[in-house]
């Protein structure tokens, strides 16, 4: 049978690395777009 305090910290455990996965890619993504935002202003001028 499965300890369940032990099974939800690796389940807690799992979840936060996911998070700081996401983070990570958000932030990823927010310079990306930022970039290609300074990009685009350029190109206007």
């Amino acid at each position: 049978m499965i300890n369940k305090e032990d099974n939800d910290k690796g389940f807690n455990h799992a979840h936060k690395r996911l998070d700081k996965l996401t983070n990570k890619t958000q932030q990823r993504d927010l310079r990306e777009n930022s970039k290609t935002k300074d990009t685009d202003e350029d190109d206007e001028q």
